[in-house]
């Protein structure tokens, strides 16, 4: 059936499914944030879970005003289910910044309490102190009132995950893109993974716990805008280079529409990389949730070329 139908009426159909079979690319397409807070929340989520939830109200309006005072924050619900009734609510502020990510933790005894912590202070990812949380997370999407595909596909993936680290694995609300559900977000580098199924989790987190990515399942880095998430795939594709601190970003240029450089470091080899992309038509409609009645146009980033400049050795 074609792209353009009503798939997306019918109870059967998975937005997720789609895109995989119309060959849509995974890389590029990282939800963009560089601040995100995760508060634990293990009741029912609605298609809007924070809005909907039993938070208090004054709670609700005050992380409004930080996130809309705050273009690179996101806000997630995370729960991990099966896990021992509990008072305690915990809440994580991660900081996926590619030269020093850091997640903070704080356990709480009310929501309220929430108000009391100073996200901005805490947002600054030279802060230290005794709430800083020494180890990885492990984020899936669960959240099927938002999509059928997050609940159908991501719920095996946490399953399979939690088993194996149950400290560190959480189910989480939206993360951005459920056709390519399911998704799996590691912190603290904020490495956005896509079409993970439950065999392929534990392999991501073994390699992301050696200092490594698995490309072919890499949507990008939260930290970074989408066309440099593009440009680290080509570079790391090009140069078989999978360790996770061995590229550092260092701008993006870009000299007209849909054409962008971005550029790339290696301080240990001294070399630099200028990656030439730009965006075309993908020649293909998707859809972007499972409901829509209607598939959607699309771009695509293509490489144009890499060019490898090496620093001279200081005298």
């Amino acid at each position: 059936m074609p792209a353009s139908s009503t798939l997306g009426q019918t109870s059967t159909f998975y937005c997720c499914l789609n895109s995989s079979g119309v060959g849509e690319a995974l890389y590029g397409t990282a939800t963009q944030a560089s601040v995100w807070l995760l508060i634990e929340y293990p009741g029912t989520w609605s298609a809007q879970a924070l809005k909907d939830s039993d938070i208090p109200l004054a709670v609700k309006e005050h992380l409004a005003r930080w996130t809309g005072s705050n273009p690179e924050a996101r806000l997630q619900l995370i729960r991990r289910s099966g896990s021992p009734a509990s008072s305690k609510i915990t809440v994580f502020l991660a900081l996926p910044v590619q030269d020093h990510p850091i997640v903070h933790r704080w356990i709480l005894d009310r929501y309220d309490q929430l108000l009391d912590i100073d996200l901005e202070d805490a947002s600054n990812s030279e802060v230290t102190g005794h709430s800083l949380y020494p180890e990885s997370l492990f984020l899936t999407c669960t959240n099927g009132r938002r999509d059928r595909c997050c609940n159908k596909f991501g719920l095996p993936v946490y399953s399979n995950l939690s088993a194996l680290h149950p400290e560190n694995t959480w189910e989480t609300t939206h993360l951005g893109g459920h056709r390519f559900a399911a998704n799996l977000l590691c912190f603290p580098h904020g490495l956005l993974y896509g079409r993970v199924i439950p065999a392929d989790a534990g392999e991501i987190v073994r390699t992301y716990q050696a200092g490594s990515i698995v490309l072919e399942k890499f949507r990008g880095r939260v930290c970074l805008p989408e066309p440099a998430q593009a440009a680290e795939y080509f570079l790391r594709d090009k140069l078989l280079q999978y360790a996770v601190d061995a590229l550092q970003f260092q701008r993006i240029v870009q000299p007209s529409e849909n054409k962008w450089r971005v550029i790339f470091s290696n301080q240990e080899t001294r070399n630099q990389f200028l990656i030439d992309l730009h965006a075309e038509p993908a020649g293909f409609k998707t859809f972007m949730n499972c409901t829509d009645e209607h598939g959607k146009e699309i771009d695509r980033y293509e490489l144009d070329g890499i060019e490898i400049q090496h620093w001279p050795e200081e005298a």
